[in-house]
C-alpha cells in the first residue's frame, strides 16, 4: 500500500518538480559516494599505486562525459526540425 501512495505522489509532481527532486536526490548521493571514495586515499589503511588511482579518476571522468553529452544531446533535439532566420 506504501508503494501505491508513492506512486501516487509521483505522478501528482511536475515534469520539472520531479526532475528536481531525483536530481537532488541522487546528486547527493553520487556525492556521498565520491568522498568514499577519496577515502581510499589514506595509505595508512590502504595499498594503492598511481596506475590505480589515474584508473579511477579516468574513469569516472568518462561517466561525467558521458552523462554531460546526454545533456546535450537531449537538449539539441528539443530544436531538432526548427529553423527560423
Amino acid at each position: 500500500m506504501n508503494k501505491s501512495k508513492n506512486l501516487d505522489a509521483a505522478h501528482s509532481l511536475t515534469p520539472a518538480e520531479n526532475f528536481k527532486k531525483l536530481a537532488e536526490k541522487r546528486v547527493n548521493r553520487a556525492i556521498l559516494c565520491m568522498k568514499l571514495i577519496g577515502n581510499l586515499s589514506n595509505k595508512r589503511v590502504y595499498d594503492w599505486n598511481h596506475e590505480q588511482a589515474e584508473k579511477i579518476f579516468e574513469t569516472l571522468q568518462q561517466v561525467l562525459d558521458d552523462n554531460r553529452s546526454k545533456f546535450k544531446i537531449a537538449a539539441s533535439k528539443t530544436n531538432e526540425g526548427e529553423f527560423k532566420l
